[in-house]
């Protein structure tokens, strides 16, 4: 058997006569194989890490609890406070103004003592408001902002928006966009003014490291309370469609270019049959039969192509591990 081997990768690799377009398509799995992983790896961990940055900051899921009265809050709050990474939240849709800029904003009053862990270092006295934002409005640190709610008004004179002012007290940048382009966040109280609503009106459900089955303990805990929950995945089924529909795509190019290979082996291995049949036919007159001459073939050609595919994702691999280690270099943006 492996004198039959031997020689089989021997006339492949060493002949005069080899047969160039069998190498072609050996090389050519090494390198689509090579390919494919690198490509599936950098399109996975985009992916990812896309879904990871958007739930540190939009949160894993949501409930309303504005149903609820104050009591009833605090007590789900304090039952919260040891097992989840959550915030209670006052959401409002209004207007930011700095002097004669205006633009539309979300702003989220946060409970004093539930923080996200992405504003852990933020400066929350006052305002804490998206790069993007701050930069529509021409804000700065220290700036007096004005919020403006459409949504409440006060009868003095006319039915007048009511607004609220407080100082820019920090500046942050995420990498989901839409935080930096829309989103403040401040203290409770502030928003409170604006609602004259003590009640908080959503629960966010926050990522928490070393934490097993973390969403399926969040659902139960929901559950427990009758609150209705809405995932990362339910609030952006658009983007989690297209993320999946990517990763097809990406398995439908794999399983193309294999089959394209496949079949320039077959080619290859036919002419290459063609070339080496009297040597097959020496295996069986020196007494080994034709069943086990096809099946050593059958191996031979099974074992070249297992390698070269195995050798490609080698070099992908150490490709991938390349690419992880030295990215920030090449791929700083």
């Amino acid at each position: 058997m492996i004198s039959f081997f031997r020689y089989f990768f021997n006339y492949i690799l060493k002949s005069k006569t080899r047969q160039q377009l069998l190498l072609i398509s050996v090389v050519g799995l090494v390198v689509s194989s090579m390919a494919l992983f690198v490509l599936q790896a950098i399109m996975g961990g985009l992916q990812r890490n896309l879904i990871k940055r958007s739930k540190e900051v939009k949160g894993m899921g949501y409930s309303q609890i504005k149903h609820l009265d104050f009591n009833e809050q605090e007590k789900i709050f304090n039952e919260l406070e040891n097992e989840f990474n959550f915030t209670p939240l006052i959401k409002l849709e209004l207007l930011v103004k700095n002097e004669s800029f205006l633009a539309p904003a979300i702003i989220f009053g946060m409970h004093p003592k539930y923080t996200p862990s992405f504003l852990s270092k933020a400066d929350h006295e006052g305002l804490v408001l998206g790069s993007s934002l701050t930069q529509k409005i021409q804000g700065y640190r220290g700036d007096l902002i004005n919020i403006i709610s459409p949504a409440h008004v006060d009868s003095f004179l006319g039915d007048v928006p009511r607004q609220v002012s407080d100082n820019l007290s920090d500046i942050y940048y995420t990498d989901v966009e839409e935080a930096n382009q829309f989103y403040i966040w401040t203290r409770s109280s502030l928003v409170q003014n604006l609602t004259r609503q003590r009640n908080f009106d959503y629960i966010y459900f926050f990522p928490k490291e070393g934490s097993s089955n973390y969403l399926g303990k969040i659902k139960s805990f929901a559950k427990k309370y009758n609150l209705e929950l809405q995932t990362w995945e339910e609030r952006n089924s658009s983007l989690a469609w297209a993320l999946k529909a990517e990763s097809l795509v990406m398995l439908f190019l794999f399983i193309s270019m294999s089959l394209l290979v496949g079949v320039a082996i077959c080619s290859g291995y036919l002419i290459f049959l063609s070339r080496i049949k009297k040597d097959l036919a020496s295996f069986w007159i020196m007494g080994m039969s034709k069943k086990k001459v096809l099946k050593l073939l059958f191996m031979s050609m099974t074992l070249t192509s297992l390698m070269s595919i195995l050798i490609g994702l080698i070099f992908g691999l150490s490709l991938s591990l390349i690419i992880k280690e030295y990215a920030i270099y090449f791929m700083s943006d």
